[in-house]
């Protein structure tokens, strides 16, 4: 017979949702959640866990199944913002199980927009603000005594048609008391395997939380207090992974990895004997110096991703991005090149005092310094919940309704105070992903230039083969891309380590223009999706530009609403009134199903589909 306290004890289910993750993209899975498993498991609360990411069957399958098998009560789950639903389905799920079952959600979405999130999924009893280790264990051990909930710090629950916070959380300062992340419970390292494009094992390692600074468009602007862990501990978990896990490289997925020299040189001198390489995260600052830059590289340093926002002091000032102008800039860009380190970087446009000039000459002097950037990420401002910006668009009603503004995916929301909407709807709509595709042409033919190269299809047309010296040390690289990359492919050197994100279907699509053009000329010929690949192409081929035989289709009816580049895109309900002979299908977001299902609605059941990469394919076999 069980004694008491193990009748007491709840059975807790973690579970992490099923959404993508790159980790040579550096969108690398959560370990937040790992933490909170390992904490609780300290605290001797019956854990189990749950990754949907590396699930066979359907993930709301396997969900049911482990309820049912393992005797769940409570069921425990988080994610950002922008992936509410994926979280509302996996409470969802567990209430269809029993009702019996407690649900608590946590992460980016509760800690900015607590009510919000409850509002939005209304099978959540719980929800946790801010850092979720000691908060989501005092709460599983409140039910289990059944205690009063209200008691514990940092919540938000239900009572009624209400909902009641109770008294906020203090920010975790010693980090180092903190277990490291649950990486068994969670077959962490499937994950990675899965995804990894090089062979190569990677992990994230956290070295610190929060940020001290407070740019308005982030999201932790004025949040937690910045905190880092010391040197032993960050290394006594590092070596841990190497030597259980054989990991290869190291993501430090800081906010931000340190705020001076020090810190830096410190981890240098750690790592240099372990002979592994490793990504960084960094801010342009003084500290950044040749000397410093130089010791990371000979420290196994890989490469260095900068926010750098703007090229205009005027904007960077309005972003708070104190101590960053555009002559500092220009500095460490330079010193990081010359140590020999890859460099990557991320425009935004869209600030306060953004003007249609101000992101132009953002734009210009990033093609005038392309030469210093490996890789760029160029996007408009996003005002996701706990920002100033997004803060300052509630408070003047361009946010008039949180709820449905999250339940809406956080649409673009015109911020600038020197831009009318008309302005800005151009700017973020055709300006600035015009640009992004030009700058992503004329990169991959600025690195192409520099390095031997040939792309073959292989053998049944299925994956290509990419042919290339490195550019650093000479290594002959082969590399095997499936078709689905051909738009940009992340890849390493093996010898050296030197990033090389890849853009062979851009090359294509110049090298066989006039073929591609053929294809787009077909009789009743549509595209279906109207986003980042449609924008390569549009900026490619003139015929696109040109065009007004074609009709453009995209399930999202921001854009339905926006346009594209002045052409008019339609739902796919359209297809039932036009004569419709083609698709190219332009988008991976849709599977093949799902377009037939449609088109068969339709009574067109003599269209042909044919995929963006089937269409590089498709090019080749009429050029050859």
């Amino acid at each position: 017979m069980k004694n008491i306290e193990e009748t007491k004890k709840k059975q807790v289910l973690l579970v992490m949702p099923k959404v993508p993750y790159a980790i040579n993209d550096w969108n690398i899975p959560p370990v937040g959640i790992l933490y909170v498993s390992s904490y609780m498991k300290k605290m001797g609360i019956s854990v189990h866990c749950l990754n949907l990411c590396i699930c066979e069957e359907s993930p709301m399958v396997v969900l049911k199944r482990t309820i049912q098998e393992k005797h769940i009560d409570i069921v425990a789950t988080g994610d950002l913002v922008v992936n509410y639903l994926a979280v509302k389905e996996i409470v969802d799920c567990a209430k269809d199980v029993s009702k019996e079952i407690t649900t608590i959600i946590g992460g980016g979405l509760v800690t900015h927009s607590p009510e919000e999130a409850m509002q939005l999924i209304p099978n959540a009893d719980y929800g946790v603000i801010g850092e979720g280790e000691i908060t989501d264990s005092e709460l599983v051990l409140a039910l289990e005594e059944n205690q009063d909930p209200a008691e514990v710090k940092g919540i938000i629950y239900r009572n009624g048609a209400e909902f009641c916070k109770t008294l906020p959380r203090e920010v975790i300062n010693d980090l180092d008391s903190l277990p490291w992340p649950d990486y068994e419970g969670f077959d962490y390292f499937e994950i990675a395997r899965r995804y990894s494009e090089n062979g190569k094992l990677t992990a994230p390692l956290t070295t610190s939380r929060s940020c001290p600074f407070q740019c308005t468009f982030c999201s932790t602007s004025g949040g937690g207090k910045y905190r880092q862990r010391s040197m032993d501990s960050i290394f006594e978990e590092l070596q841990y992974l190497v030597d259980c896990y054989h990991v290869e490289e190291f993501f430090l997925n800081d906010e931000l990895f340190a705020v001076n020299g020090e810190r830096v040189h410190a981890f240098c001198q750690r790592i240099t004997p372990i002979g592994i390489k490793w990504h960084v995260m960094l801010r342009i600052g003084k500290h950044i110096q040749l000397e410093l830059l130089r010791e990371m590289y000979d420290a196994g340093c890989v490469g260095v991703c900068y926010g750098l926002e703007s090229a205009d002091d005027s904007i960077l000032a309005s972003m708070k991005k104190t101590g960053v102008t555009q002559k500092e800039m220009i500095r460490v860009l330079e010193i990081t090149k010359e140590a020999g380190l890859m460099v990557r970087g991320g425009f935004i446009f869209g600030d306060t005092m953004e003007t249609m000039e101000t992101a132009e000459y953002t734009m210009n002097w990033m093609e005038e310094h392309i030469d210093l950037l490996e890789n760029v990420s160029i996007s408009p401002i996003v005002l996701y919940p706990g920002s100033e910006l997004y803060k300052r668009a509630v408070e003047s009603k361009k946010i008039p309704d949180t709820v449905q503004f999250i339940r809406e995916h956080c649409p673009l929301v015109n911020s600038s105070e020197r831009m009318d909407d008309e302005t800005y709807q151009v700017l973020v709509n055709e300006k600035v992903p015009a640009f992004a595709a030009r700058y992503r042409t004329k990169t991959a033919l600025w690195h192409r230039e520099k390095f031997k190269e040939r792309i073959t299809p292989e053998q049944g047309g299925r994956r290509y083969r990419h042919d290339f010296s490195c550019e650093k040390c000479g290594f002959d690289i082969v590399e095997y891309i499936h078709p689905t990359g051909m738009f940009q492919h992340h890849t390493q050197c093996p010898h050296c380590g030197k990033r090389y994100d890849l853009f062979p279907g851009l090359v294509m699509l110049q090298q066989y223009e006039k073929s591609f053009s053929e294809l787009l000329q077909r009789k009743g010929c549509v595209i279906w999706g109207m986003g980042e690949s449609a924008q390569d192409v549009y900026y490619n081929n003139a015929y696109f530009r040109n065009s007004e035989a074609l009709s453009l289709i995209d399930s999202n009816p921001d854009k339905q609403k926006a346009g594209f580049h002045g052409k008019k895109v339609m739902a796919p309900s359209i297809l039932s009134e036009i004569e419709c002979e083609t698709i190219l299908c332009f988008t991976g977001t849709i599977n093949y199903q799902s377009i037939y299902k449609i088109v068969e609605n339709a009574n067109k059941n003599m269209v042909k589909v044919i995929w963006l990469y089937d269409i590089l394919l498709e090019v080749l076999d009429v050029t050859d």
